[in-house]
């Protein structure tokens, strides 16, 4: 059976390496300077009189939602339905079409990938 995936010839993996190779000895190896972006998003004061910022205003909203989701959940599926309801069976629906597209896309590495898929 043939191998369809080729370009120029050359099978697609070989045409990664390839790549690989010929970057790694351009910028490594011949020394070519790489422009690195300057990206600063320093935090705001949230007001004058204190240390509070607006991110951390922000990361303490978001840990309380979800704390909050979190007992929502335990105490949804600590009834001993089968079946889950209201918020909690809208979150399983979620990640089980998540799951599904990852399945889709990966394959048999679908399990082992999903972890870090449905964290990001």
């Amino acid at each position: 059976m043939e191998n369809k995936q080729r370009f120029f010839g050359i099978p697609n993996r070989y045409l990664i390496l390839l790549i690989v190779v010929v970057s790694i000895i351009v910028f490594y190896v011949m020394d070519v300077p790489v422009i690195m972006p300057h990206v600063q998003l320093p935090a705001e004061k949230f007001s004058e009189h204190g240390f509070l910022t607006n991110t951390l205003v922000a990361t303490f909203l978001a840990d309380i939602l979800l704390i909050a989701l979190a007992f929502s959940f335990k105490r949804s599926l600590s009834g001993g339905s089968l079946v889950p309801k209201g918020l909690s069976g809208a979150v399983e629906a979620f990640l089980e079409a998540l799951l599904n597209l990852t399945e889709s896309s990966a394959g048999k590495w679908a399990k082992k990938i999903f972890p870090w898929f449905a964290t990001t």
